[in-house]
């Protein structure tokens, strides 16, 4: 797939300073990334990196492009190899459901110490029961799934992966939690805050950095 090198620099209708209409990246996609869409039946989501399409001065043909975001992080990654060490990441995901974003209405009005707050039968633990399976489906691990501090506002819990893995299954999870919403006919938000008297949401990073070489940690 060939994309156009401003992509990485649009600003809604315009591009930021420069950025022109001149070159191509390649989008080479990466199989290893390939998780099950359990909302879209017989259909798979898959992650890739921009390439060069005709190398650039100083760089091989085939490797990623500074603002490719995917190759920027396995730089880190990599980085972090060459003195030993090696991360796991893990992410906790919180959303607010809605049932109308003018005037805002969250599916269920319930508070932080409110066992209502996923009663059985109720179109809200359908949802989260559907998001939960369909995580699990598509080979990320959950470790639990449950209501926040925040009305309407529910949280998913995933197990620690490499950190382009984390990334990658980052992108899954709320693509999963958007279309299961949609399908039931709500509105899943990722907004910072939705409400300027109660908390926000946030997608709070768990790191955990160890030796990858025991007998000789840095």
């Amino acid at each position: 797939i060939t994309i156009d090198q401003c992509v990485f620099g649009f600003l809604i209708n315009r591009s930021a300073a420069g950025f022109g209409p001149v070159g191509e990246y390649l989008f080479v996609v990466d199989l290893s990334s390939m998780r099950l869409c359990s909302y879209a039946p017989g259909h798979v989501s898959i992650m890739g990196w921009f390439q060069d399409k005709v190398p650039a001065p100083g760089r091989i043909l085939g490797t990623g492009v500074p603002m490719c975001p995917r190759s920027a992080l396995n730089r880190i990654v990599n980085t972090a190899k060459s003195y030993n060490a090696a991360f796991l990441v893990g992410f906790e995901t919180e959303f607010i459901l809605l049932k109308s974003t003018n005037p805002i209405k969250v599916i269920n009005p319930h508070r932080w110490n409110h066992t209502r707050a996923l009663p059985s039968g109720t179109k809200e633990t359908e949802v989260l029961e559907e998001i939960a399976h369909g995580l699990i489906r598509s080979g990320i691990e959950l470790t639990m799934y449950h209501s926040e501090a925040v009305p309407g506002q529910y949280e998913t819990v995933t197990g620690p992966l490499p950190p382009l893995e984390a990334a990658d299954a980052l992108v899954h999870t709320r693509e999963t939690i958007t279309n299961v919403a949609r399908k039931h006919g709500f509105h899943a938000t990722f907004a910072p805050r939705s409400y300027m008297d109660t908390c926000g949401s946030a997608a709070h990073t768990h790191i955990s950095v160890h030796p990858i070489n025991s007998e000789h940690p840095s």
